[in-house]
């Protein structure tokens, strides 16, 4: 229900955020129009809902990595209802579904992610810029132009980890030129 980011992992599964349902979920097999049946990947952090879900991507190694900014949190996007995560995060979940954590947090509001073809990077959008100022009723978003709204790119470690955040590209400073 209301699904943003989706994604195929390596055993054709769909896997979907859906912003409405605060969760991340994949089908438990391949999707088919009589059966949609899906496991949670995850739908809280430190024992709280996560914000909404946006975007996905599955690693060869089959962990689930996913954006959750706070957009969904909105009328104009999901539903009325206030964030319940302390920021707007990128998380990994381990291949067993055993394991949730947060692998970025210098992000304002992380949207798309993806990782170079070797996986040895991961690149993610920060649409920071991007407002709905009242979460409780339809309205515009508005651009904060002091605000990032970026590529970045992060060294994955280890498989597990991201270090070495940095911007690779401030897509307000092309737009200027």
């Amino acid at each position: 229900m209301n699904s943003n980011g989706n994604c195929m992992d390596k055993e054709g599964r769909l896997v979907t955020c859906e912003h409405y349902n605060r969760r991340v979920v994949r089908s438990k097999q391949i999707p088919s129009a009589t059966d949609q049946k899906k496991d949670v990947v995850a739908d809280c952090f430190d024992g709280e809902p996560l914000n909404s879900p946006n975007d996905v991507v599955v690693k060869s190694d089959g962990s689930i990595w996913f954006t959750d900014p706070d957009y969904g949190c909105s009328v104009s996007e999901g539903h009325a209802s206030p964030p319940r995560q302390k920021g707007c995060f990128v998380y990994r979940v381990s291949p067993d579904l055993g394991d949730i954590s947060v692998v970025a947090t210098d992000v304002l509001r992380p949207n798309g992610l993806c990782f170079s073809p070797d996986e040895s990077k991961l690149y993610v959008v920060d649409t920071g810029a991007v407002a709905f100022p009242k979460f409780d009723e339809v309205c515009h978003p508005v651009i904060d132009w002091d605000k990032p709204h970026n590529v970045r790119v992060y060294d994955v470690i280890g498989g597990k980890k991201l270090e070495n955040g940095r911007v690779l590209l401030n897509t307000f400073e092309k737009r200027q030129n």
